[in-house]
């Protein structure tokens, strides 16, 4: 299309730490991307559950753009939930072990779209206005899929996060919840 080009990282992936018993080997992954030539950056979110390897991916993804793309405007590492007090009110809500999530479901899936919302004002959309590339460690997806496994109504999880950003990529990382224990 007129006003694009077309990149491809081809970016070495590290095993998740709980697979790390094949040392330093690493898969290749080769993906074509448009990006806008107008100052866009690039937004691409990991998934994954806990302890499927997500943060290491996420830095092994950081130091290969960062050593094969000294031309960007910057690279952001981010992360949802956030330090925002509606991130540190999801982290408390969620450590508390004496508390049935479910049980609170309605006032959690509020608070990762405020969450959501100043992590992309904030964040995400003037980092990619700047043509920075974003790295997101969970995004809306995780969301949708923990919320509608606490109770919530799927389509009411995917219409409270109607108008969000949608990332240029997304890599969901399936990994058997026993690995990841």
């Amino acid at each position: 299309r007129p006003g694009t080009r077309c990149i491809t990282l081809m970016a070495p992936v590290l095993p998740p730490r709980c697979l790390n018993g094949f040392g330093r080997s690493f898969i290749l992954f080769s993906v074509q991307i448009e990006v806008n030539r107008m100052g866009k950056g690039l937004f691409i979110v990991l998934e994954g559950i806990d302890g499927c390897g997500k943060s290491a991916q996420v830095t092994a993804l950081a130091e290969w753009i960062f050593s094969n793309y000294k031309r960007i405007p910057g690279l952001v590492l981010t992360h949802e939930p956030t330090q925002s007090k509606f991130g540190k009110e999801i982290t408390e809500r969620l450590a508390n072990k004496g508390e049935d999530p479910s049980a609170q479901k309605e006032r959690i899936l509020e608070l990762f779209v405020l969450d959501r919302e100043d992590h992309v004002d904030n964040i995400i959309a003037p980092m990619l206005e700047r043509g920075c590339i974003v790295v997101c460690d969970r995004y809306k997806h995780s969301t949708i899929a923990y919320q509608t496994a606490q109770g919530v109504l799927s389509s009411h999880v995917i219409k409270q996060n109607d108008g969000f950003p949608i990332p240029d990529l997304t890599m969901i990382f399936n990994v058997p919840v026993d690995v990841c224990i």
